[in-house]
C-alpha cells in the first residue's frame, strides 16, 4: 500500500502550527506525548530501536527514493519547502528531516 503524503506550503496551516508548537515547546513531551527529533541520525537511530514516528518531515525536494524509503518508517510523510523548514527548526543549520517521536503510553500497576 502506498502512504499518501501531505504537502505543507504556508505557515497558516494547522498541521504546519501543530509541528511547530511541537518543536518549539519544551513541554510538549509531556503535554502531547511526542518528541521532535532534528536530523537524520537521531531519526534513524529512533527507528532502529522500534520507536514510532508520529510524523516524518522532509524537504519537498529530495527524491522519491528517500520519501519511498522514510514513508514506510513512519505514520503520516509531511513535505515541505526550505523556508518552512527553517522555521520549524531548532537548529543553527536546519536538516532536510525531521520527526515527531510518539511517546509510548505508560502503564501502570
Amino acid at each position: 500500500m502506498k502512504m499518501v503524503s501531505k504537502h505543507v506550503t504556508s505557515k497558516d496551516n494547522v498541521l504546519f502550527k501543530q509541528l511547530k508548537l511541537i518543536a518549539r515547546d519544551n513541554t510538549a513531551y509531556r503535554q502531547h506525548g511526542q518528541v521532535w527529533l532534528e536530523g537524520e541520525h537521531l531519526c534513524q537511530s529512533a527507528t532502529d530501536h522500534g520507536c514510532t514516528l508520529a510524523y516524518v518531515v522532509l524537504l519537498d525536494t529530495v527524491s522519491d527514493e528517500i520519501k519511498n524509503d522514510w514513508s514506510r518508517k513512519c505514520q503520516s510523510l509531511v513535505l515541505m519547502p526550505s523556508k518552512l523548514m527553517v522555521l520549524l527548526s531548532t537548529l543553527p543549520s536546519p536538516s532536510w528531516i525531521c520527526a515527531v517521536l510518539q511517546l509510548p503510553t505508560p502503564v501502570f500497576f
